[in-house]
């Protein structure tokens, strides 16, 4: 299910001006994890909470004039586990701006509130339309 929902914001705030405004990481108990893309630079809020910061890794590393380093064995298994954790969280996302046409136009920086309670609403009609159960995306 959906557990958080931040306020709406400006489409030019960075990834991590966003994470410090909605204080995301503030509500997350201490030893629980949160999954981020790579270029989220959380690690100082997530590490001060005690909270695991789930990130994939590179599918390559460049070095310095060495050509290219290609992924260990356990980071190739780690990638693919987060993999398996983020299509849940992508078809939540997708369900949540494809399943009611109001999301389908853009949103005016002036009415950030009204967004925010109409992707609110979208949210939790998504989680009682398609809720997550024992791993599967039941529909």
């Amino acid at each position: 299910s959906i557990t958080y929902i931040s306020e709406a914001m400006p489409g030019s705030l960075s990834d991590y001006k966003i994470v410090n405004v909605s204080r995301c990481v503030d509500f997350l108990p201490p030893g629980s994890a949160l999954m981020a893309d790579r270029g989220f630079k959380i690690w100082a809020q997530c590490v001060k909470r005690r909270v695991r910061l789930i990130v994939p890794a590179c599918s390559f590393v460049a070095g310095r004039g060495k050509g290219i380093i290609p992924m260990t064995p356990q980071e190739a298994q780690n990638t693919y586990e987060i993999a398996n954790l983020r299509i849940h969280v992508e078809r939540a996302m997708s369900e949540i701006k494809g399943g009611w046409r109001i999301l389908h136009s853009p949103l005016v920086r002036g009415r950030l509130r009204l967004a925010s309670a109409i992707v609110g609403i979208c949210a939790r009609m998504a989680s009682y339309h398609c809720p997550l159960q024992a791993g599967k995306w039941v529909k």
